[in-house]
């Protein structure tokens, strides 16, 4: 049993270092990551039920959504 947690605390102790170590590369991947849906969240762009949706997308699909949402709605058109 003492081994179990002796080996429990050693991978803790791993895994803290390791987060440690790479907190400034989450962090910026992190920030990256939640960028499209701010963008669309104060985009001109659309409006309304269109706007919560591309959120939505942007939020769970990054910038794979956020593409497509500028090239359908390039400058400011709304007769898509």
């Amino acid at each position: 049993m003492d081994t179990d947690l002796a080996a429990l605390l050693a991978q803790a102790e791993t895994v803290s270092a390791m987060l440690q170590e790479h907190f400034w590369l989450i962090t910026g991947v992190s920030i990256f990551a939640s960028l499209p849906p701010i963008f669309v969240m104060f985009s001109k762009r659309v409006s309304g039920g269109a706007k919560v949706l591309w959120f939505l997308l942007t939020g769970t699909f990054s910038w794979l959504a956020y593409i497509p949402f500028l090239l359908l709605f390039r400058n400011g058109s709304k007769d898509n």
